[in-house]
């Protein structure tokens, strides 16, 4: 299976210090959709993979959007209902 969503942060910073001196202090709207996909290896373990980037709806010089992201990770289903055909849910 797979699907998509939208992550929506408001990042505001509480002090901003460069190089021992305080400096004026930014906040930034970032905008994240995630894509992710899973593969099912056997009734109780799948394999997930998702990937991302991020996007900063102001232009700020300190506080801007970061890097793409790209993770592999597992899923365990510890129990869980049976459909019809006797595979978990």
């Amino acid at each position: 299976n797979f699907g998509t969503a939208l992550r929506i942060s408001n990042v505001e910073m509480k002090t901003f210090m460069r190089n021992g001196i305080g400096q004026l202090r930014e906040g930034n709207v970032f905008l994240e959709p995630i894509f992710f996909t899973r593969m099912r290896l056997s009734d109780t373990w799948q394999l997930q993979y998702t990937s991302s980037g991020n996007f900063g709806l102001n232009n700020r010089k300190f506080m801007s959007a970061g890097n793409s992201l790209f993770t592999i990770g597992a899923v365990v289903n510890i129990g869980g209902a049976r459909n019809k055909k006797g595979h978990t849910e």
